[in-house]
């Protein structure tokens, strides 16, 4: 995310952009609950590290996603099933901008997103993670390409707003 603003700073943005760093994901989304009650956003990412399990001995069901091809865009997850039209946005600026992508399709866990659209009246909120090995341990490791490819997916993405969501 700070990365992404950096990025962003140099822009002439047509949206009024809010950067929320959270605490709670793994004890009840504790976090990005009351964040997005406060902010009410008319969108909302949630920006993570995610598993990649992509080692031997680990059957391929159990790959949510692989480190080396990119951002992870969630489809759905135990706490949100992501608007399709969120989903086609982020489709569309990563094929634009040839940056390579995959589909997070975990049959388990969730995300701040999962609280995030629950706020209010609903919020529309989606997710962009980056692939990590031994996640949640003190040493979790990426591919530095798979970080770069995050934020620009997600500095294009903010980018192209509001246009991009029809």
């Amino acid at each position: 995310m700070i990365e992404t603003a950096r990025r962003l700073a140099k822009s002439d943005l047509k949206v009024n952009l809010v950067l929320s760093f959270v605490v709670g994901e793994e004890v009840g989304l504790r976090g990005a609950r009351t964040a997005a009650y406060q902010v009410d956003p008319d969108l909302a990412l949630a920006i993570e590290g995610t598993i990649g399990a992509d080692m031997p001995g680990v059957p391929e069901e159990n790959q949510p996603v692989r480190l080396g091809r990119g951002p992870a865009i969630t489809v759905a997850d135990r706490t949100i099933i992501v608007s399709r039209l969120l989903i086609e946005g982020l489709e569309e600026v990563a094929e634009e901008e040839t940056i390579p992508y995959q589909y997070k399709l975990p049959t388990y866990g969730g995300t701040d997103a999962g609280a995030i659209h629950l706020t209010k009246a609903g919020i529309r909120a989606g997710v962009v993670s980056v692939p990590c090995r031994f996640i949640h341990s003190p040493t979790s490791t990426m591919r530095l390409n798979d970080f770069e490819n995050t934020v620009r997916l997600v500095t294009a993405f903010i980018g192209r707003l509001p246009g991009l969501l029809r």
